[in-house]
C-alpha cells in the first residue's frame, strides 16, 4: 500500500475545486496545487488531510489565509499534519478558524502548569454573570487546550509524558473552576456562612497526573465533618446537604451537553458503595466505611488518589487517615493471587490482541505490576507510595523488586502503548483502545505513528507487549 492516493480522480476532483479560492486569492494555481500535492503526499493521510483542508477553508476562508499558507510554507505543513492526523483537532480548528492563527503564533513551543492552566481559566469566566455563560466560556478555553495538547504531541514539541502531565494540569484547573463557580452560586442562593472544606480526590489516571486525550475523570469528595445549618434556604439543613448538593452540580456542570460541548466524563462509581452510595462524604464517614468494609481492589485503587481540586487542607488530612488502610504495616496474605485472577477476568471479556489497555501485555499489565509491588511493599516503604506509573516502577527498581532490565523494559513499553492509545484516541476525539481491525486503518495508524508499513508497526507492538508479559507473569 502506497502511502499517499494522490492522482487518484477522486483526489484530482477535490484539488480541483480549490482552483477559484487560489485564483480568488491572487495566486496563481500552477504554483500552488503543486506544492499543496507535494505537501499532502508527506503526511500519513493525504485523502483526509485535503479534505479537512477543504472543509476548513469553506469555513473561514479568507484570501488572506490562502495567502498566508503560500508565502509560509511551513503553516501550511503544520495544518496539514494536524488534519492528517486528527479528525478531532480538524473539527476544532473548522469550527473556530482563527485558533489557527493563534495554535501557531506561540502556544506550540510552550508547556503549561496547573498555575497557568487555573489563571487563564478564571479569566476566561471572569467577564460573565451566569452560571451557564461562565461554563460555555470555560468549554471554549478548554477546547482551544486540548487543540494545543494535541498539535504539540502530534508535531513533537513534547513527548507522550509531557502531554498526559499537561492534559492531567488542565482538568484539574478545569474542576477548580467548575468548583469556584458552583459553590459561589450555591453560597449566595442558599445564604449559609461558612468557608467551604470541600476537597476533591482524583484516581486513576487523573490521580496519578498521566490523565490521556479522552478519558473519564475517576472523583471522590470529601468534606470535614458533619454539622446542622440554620437560617439556610433552598432546604438545606446540615453541611451533609449543602456538600451533596454542590457535588451533583459540580458533576452535572462537567458532563452536561451545550451547544459548546461538554467537559469532561466524569465516573463516581468507584465511592463508598457505588453508584448506590452518597456524592460526597464526610473524612469520618470515609475511615468508618474503609475500615469496616474496604476491600483490596480499593485500597488498589487509592494508591492513585490525589488532590486535584478544593481545599488542600482537608484533602491531605483524608489522605493520611487512610493510609493505614491503604499501606499497613503487614499483610494477612499477598495481594498478587486476586490482582492476577481479576486481571485474568478482564481478558475473557475482551479480543486480547485488539485492546492496547486490557488486552495481554497492554497498559493494565504495567499497572498491575507496579501496583501489585507497591501494595506488598509499600507499607513499609514509604518511597513506592507513588501514584504516577513510570515513577512507581523507577522506585521500585531502585528497591530492588523489579530488575533493572524489567523496569526498563516495562518504562518502554508503557511510553509507547500510550503513545499508541494517544494516537487512536487524537483521531476521532473517542475513548478507545482499539486497534483498528482493516488493514488500511491499521496502515494509517502506522503511518500517523512515524512507520512506513502496518507491519513494521505491528512488530513493534508484539515486542513490547511480549515484554510486558513476560515481566508480568514473572511478578504474578
Amino acid at each position: 500500500m502506497t502511502s499517499a492516493r494522490t492522482g487518484s480522480k477522486k483526489f484530482e476532483e477535490q484539488l480541483g475545486k480549490l482552483h477559484p479560492m487560489v485564483v480568488s486569492a491572487g495566486i496563481a494555481p500552477g504554483e500552488f496545487i503543486p506544492r499543496l500535492r507535494k505537501d499532502l503526499d508527506a503526511t500519513p493521510d493525504p485523502d483526509r488531510a485535503l479534505t479537512q483542508y477543504q472543509r476548513f477553508l469553506d469555513a473561514g476562508f479568507t484570501s488572506t489565509m490562502l495567502r498566508e499558507f503560500h508565502q509560509f510554507g511551513a503553516l501550511q505543513q503544520i495544518t496539514l499534519e494536524l488534519f492528517a492526523q486528527s479528525q478531532y483537532l480538524a473539527d476544532i480548528l473548522v469550527r473556530t478558524p482563527e485558533l489557527l492563527h493563534w495554535l501557531t503564533t506561540g502556544p506550540l513551543d510552550r508547556a503549561k502548569t496547573k498555575t497557568v492552566f487555573l489563571e487563564e481559566a478564571l479569566q476566561a469566566v471572569a467577564p460573565f454573570e451566569r452560571v451557564d455563560k461562565k461554563l460555555d466560556a470555560l468549554k471554549r478555553f478548554h477546547r482551544r487546550e486540548m487543540l494545543r495538547a494535541g498539535a504539540r504531541e502530534i508535531l513533537r514539541k513534547c513527548d507522550v509524558l509531557t502531554s498526559t502531565a499537561e492534559l492531567s494540569d488542565l482538568a484539574e484547573a478545569i474542576l477548580e473552576t467548575v468548583l469556584r463557580v458552583c459553590s459561589d452560586e450555591l453560597v449566595q442562593r442558599s445564604g449559609v456562612s461558612f468557608e467551604p472544606s470541600l476537597a476533591v480526590i482524583g484516581l486513576g489516571k487523573l490521580g496519578g497526573h498521566e490523565l490521556n486525550f479522552s478519558s473519564d475523570i475517576d472523583l471522590l469528595f470529601v468534606y470535614e465533618e458533619e454539622g446542622e445549618l440554620s437560617n439556610v434556604k433552598e432546604r438545606i439543613r446540615s453541611t451533609h446537604e449543602f456538600y451533596s448538593r454542590l457535588c451533583e452540580t459540580v458533576v452535572k456542570k462537567l458532563t452536561e451537553h451545550t451547544a459548546e460541548g461538554h467537559l469532561y466524563r466524569v465516573d463516581m462509581r468507584l465511592r463508598p458503595d457505588g453508584a448506590a452510595g452518597p456524592l460526597a462524604l464526610s473524612r469520618r464517614s470515609y475511615l468508618t466505611y474503609y475500615e469496616t468494609r474496604g476491600e483490596l481492589w480499593e485500597r488498589q485503587m487509592l494508591m492513585k488518589a490525589r488532590i486535584v481540586a478544593g481545599n488542600a487542607k482537608t484533602g491531605q488530612a483524608w489522605l493520611d487517615d487512610l493510609k493505614p488502610f491503604v499501606y499497613p504495616r503487614s499483610l494477612g496474605q499477598s495481594p498478587l493471587d486476586e490482582i492476577a485472577a481479576m486481571k485474568r477476568s478482564i481478558e475473557k471479556n475482551i479480543k486480547k490482541d485488539e485492546n492496547l489497555k486490557l488486552g495481554v501485555g497492554g497498559i493494565r499489565d504495567v499497572e498491575f505490576v507496579a501496583q501489585g509491588l507497591q501494595l506488598l511493599n509499600a507499607g513499609s516503604r514509604e518511597s513506592l507510595r507513588e501514584p504516577h506509573t513510570l515513577r512507581a516502577l523507577t522506585e521500585l527498581e531502585r528497591a530492588s523488586l523489579l530488575r533493572p532490565v524489567e523496569a526498563a523494559d516495562l518504562r518502554t513499553a508503557y511510553e509507547f502503548l500510550r503513545l499508541v492509545e494517544h494516537r487512536l484516541q487524537l483521531l476521532h476525539g473517542s475513548q478507545t483502545h482499539a486497534l483498528p481491525e482493516s488493514e488500511q486503518e491499521l496502515y494509517f495508524l502506522a503511518r500517523r505513528l512515524g512507520y512506513r508499513t502496518a507491519t513494521a508497526f505491528q512488530k513493534e507492538l508484539s515486542r513490547n507487549r511480549n515484554r510486558v508479559r513476560a515481566v508480568f507473569q514473572s511478578v504474578f
